[in-house]
């Protein structure tokens, strides 16, 4: 055992594993249950209020964060003035100690990143930033499996996560500045590990950590096939990407670096972005009628009024924008309140929508307002772009609102969204749509807020259809005010709902059509005001 350390109960301490910037790593033997651990330990006599907060912050966390990719902890505490977490212990070292021999093939990096990413994504989507990714804090086990470490410098996404603290090497420029960050200061990260995971430098050098951060907020992005040749285009492509200087012209989700470096290595000669310019027109719809009978589809004057939107838009070069209706149906008294929303106009060019991988129909973080979904609001409540959410507000009882995406047609869908109830009574239901034709003719995947989940179709207006009538959930009604991974499968014949991973049921449709994809929040009793919001949206091909 080494000396410095006094022994911790159910422990055997059999050597020391690695130095960190939290402390120092030992190897140990629990002894019930019996098997390998890391005990990850700050020195009592050298620890100050900084880093115990900071330990701290690393237990709360990673104990939050159970995901495959992400080292679990199995115990935290402290002894005789030594604080210590208990991690799995992972014998391959890290993606560090491999780079002491040189750059990693392109195989093997990028499946270590896709794992990273994935773990990444996790952590997000529960509000966790990491802040210091780097090849140190990714691990290997004896299989040669990527984990992610050390989350002592992480913060949530609702903290003012702005200090300079991480490692200067990796900094994401508005890191750098201690301006606000999220997830896309990861993936600049992620984007400058893979960089040195495949040429074996860093992509910035400086003889001091200020002069290294310097340089990440002010020198052009280097490219990695200037270093490596055999590095294909794409996969470079993609690191300048996820390098870019400004946090709005990345990848806008680990996930979506993940896929968009499939498809580069699907496609390793072809160009990933359009390099288009493009200027946003400016659109004038007509409004339609305050209101008319529902389940009958459109005021005649909205469509008419689309039609003009669209043929200004082609005629432009380009159809893009702002949703142009939100319909809101009344079940009491049956409605259909619509409005057009005109798009904005730039006032400078700006490059068009960054294209979509191969099997991605739709991706949408939901922070630009113009992306596409449709948005409109009454006094009865309306759908916003809000802080990176779309928000639907219910201020009346028997009233649905509907935003669909205006940019997928597809009869096979695989839907998936985090969901969050922020206020309302708990008859309140939201749900995922897929075949949207229009707000009398679509098929619903919903969830209500007594725990129960349903699947039924509209068509041509009258009542509800439903294949699954409404089922209770028992683990959606004990977790109420949670965020809920929400995936919704329309693949042929076979509707199936599924949440946080689980699969809840499945119901057949009998004439499947294409249509688009569209995102449900509606109110049933009386109370207050059903405030649900949607994050993270992708859209893939089952």
């Amino acid at each position: 055992m080494p000396p410095e350390l006094p022994p911790i109960p159910g422990y055997t301490l059999t050597g020391r594993a690695g130095q960190g910037g939290m402390g120092t790593v030992y190897k140990a033997e629990q002894i019930s249950p019996r098997r390998s651990v890391a005990i990850k330990v700050l020195s009592g006599a050298n620890v100050n209020a900084a880093q115990m907060l900071a330990f701290r912050r690393e237990a709360e966390v990673v104990a939050h964060l159970e995901h495959p990719r992400i080292v679990p902890l199995y115990d935290f505490g402290e002894y005789a003035g030594a604080p210590y977490l208990v991690l799995r212990y992972l014998g391959g070292g890290s993606v560090a100690d491999r780079l002491r021999s040189g750059p990693l093939d392109l195989a093997t990096a990028a499946r270590w990143i896709d794992s990273i990413a994935d773990a990444l994504d996790f952590a997000h989507k529960k509000g966790i930033l990491h802040r210091d990714i780097k090849p140190s804090n990714m691990l290997l086990d004896d299989g040669g499996n990527a984990y992610l470490t050390d989350f002592g410098l992480a913060s949530t996404l609702t903290e003012e996560a702005r200090e300079l603290t991480g490692s200067a090497a990796y900094m994401s420029p508005e890191q750098a500045r201690g301006q606000p960050m999220d997830g896309r200061a990861d993936i600049y990260s992620l984007a400058v590990t893979f960089f040195e995971m495949l040429t074996g430098q860093k992509p910035y050098t400086a003889e001091t950590a200020l002069g290294m951060v310097v340089r990440h907020v002010n020198d052009p992005i280097p490219s990695a096939r200037a270093i490596q040749p055999a590095i294909p285009p794409s996969v470079d492509e993609l690191i300048q990407w996820g390098m870019a200087k400004s946090p709005a012209d990345r990848p806008q989700s680990a996930l979506e670096f993940a896929l968009w470096l499939r498809q580069a290595r699907a496609h390793p000669q072809a160009p990933l972005r359009a390099s288009a310019v493009v200027q946003q027109p400016t659109v004038v719809a007509e409004p339609g009628p305050a209101a008319i009978p529902a389940r009958k589809g459109l005021s005649p004057l909205i469509w008419i009024g689309a039609v003009v939107v669209l043929v200004a838009c082609i005629v432009g070069g380009l159809v893009t924008g702002g949703g142009l209706i939100a319909a809101a149906l009344y079940s009491a008294t049956p409605t259909i309140a619509a409005t057009a929303t005109p798009l904005p106009v730039p006032t400078v060019a700006r490059p068009g929508p960054s294209p979509t991988p191969e099997g991605i129909l739709l991706t949408d973080d939901f922070a630009n307002p113009s992306s596409g979904f449709a948005v409109s609001s009454d006094p009865d409540g309306g759908v916003s772009y809000d802080n990176r959410k779309l928000k639907f507000t219910v201020n009346r009882t028997g009233v649905d609102w509907f935003s669909p995406s205006r940019r997928v047609q597809a009869a096979n869908v695989d839907i998936q969204v985090d969901i969050l109830q922020v206020s309302g009574p708990t008859k309140s239901q939201w749900a995922l749509i897929c075949r949207w034709q229009d707000a009398s003719n679509y098929t619903a995947l919903a969830l209500n807020g007594d725990g129960q989940y349903a699947i039924w179709q509209e068509h041509g207006g009258g009542k509800p259809k439903y294949l699954q009538d409404w089922k209770p959930v028992p683990e959606l009604s004990s977790n109420a005010g949670a965020t809920h991974r929400v995936e919704a499968v329309c693949a042929e014949k076979t509707l199936s709902l599924k949440v946080d991973g689980k699969l809840l049921g499945s119901a057949q449709d009998p004439n499947p059509l294409a249509g688009d994809v569209a995102l449900m929040a509606g109110s049933r009793a009386a109370g207050p005001t059903v405030v649900v919001v949607f994050s993270n949206l992708i859209v893939t091909q089952p």
